[in-house]
């Protein structure tokens, strides 16, 4: 038995990153590649199923509120497709787990005149609106076991290239020794200086 779609009056928004948006794409491509058959060429979703979501992430899905609220007529007019084409994409795309939808109503007002009492009244009644669009981040992709060794093994690499004379990384014993050396030969010139201030006194006190 199918389930009854949700209504609501407001909708579930989320915001989305610029790297949520590219999981969710890189995500539709790991779909299509884990289910091609034969005789497919991109997989279950085709390429226009894939430009209407894209359409969706980046075209109409909101940066700071998260909403993303387009009639199929608007996906359909950005997307370069037919209107049945965007449909189907929207099924093709919940299916696999993409993205979800509710259904958006809203209520209305308006002035009509009443049959028995013939004196315009106020009816409100509530009106189904653009569907409401929520789509499904995938947590961000973890390095297998391989990789992260490989990592692992050039980090190493690149601790021991740096560390080869045995001095630690960032340390240079050329640049300490000629520091040192500069700071004694400053202090044997200074001695210089003084005794030579002391011979001149002690002779002009003699004369």
């Amino acid at each position: 038995m199918r389930t009854k779609r949700e209504k609501t009056y407001g909708m579930r928004a989320r915001t989305l990153t610029r790297a949520d948006r590219g999981r969710i794409m890189q995500n539709a491509h790991n779909y299509n590649a884990l289910n091609r058959k034969p005789g497919q060429h991109n997989g279950p979703l085709t390429h226009a199923y894939l430009v209407v979501l894209h359409t969706l992430l980046f075209r109409f899905h909101h940066q700071v509120t998260g909403e993303c609220f387009p009639s199929y007529v608007a996906i359909a007019k950005h997307s370069g497709v037919s209107r049945t084409t965007v449909g189907q994409a929207v099924k093709a795309l919940e299916l696999a787990n993409i993205l979800t939808w509710s259904n958006r109503i809203g209520r209305t007002c308006r002035r009509v005149r009443d049959a028995v009492t013939g004196q315009l009244v106020w009816l409100t009644q509530v009106v189904r609106l653009s569907n409401a669009y929520e789509f499904r981040v995938p947590p961000a992709a973890v390095k297998s076991p391989l990789e992260q060794d490989a990592r692992r093994k050039t980090n190493l690499s690149a601790g021991l290239e740096s560390s080869k004379s045995g001095n630690r990384p960032g340390h240079n014993i050329n640049t300490s020794y000629k520091s040192n050396q500069a700071l004694s030969g400053s202090s044997v010139g200074m001695g210089d200086c003084l005794k030579a201030a002391l011979d001149s006194l002690g002779r002009r006190i003699q004369a």
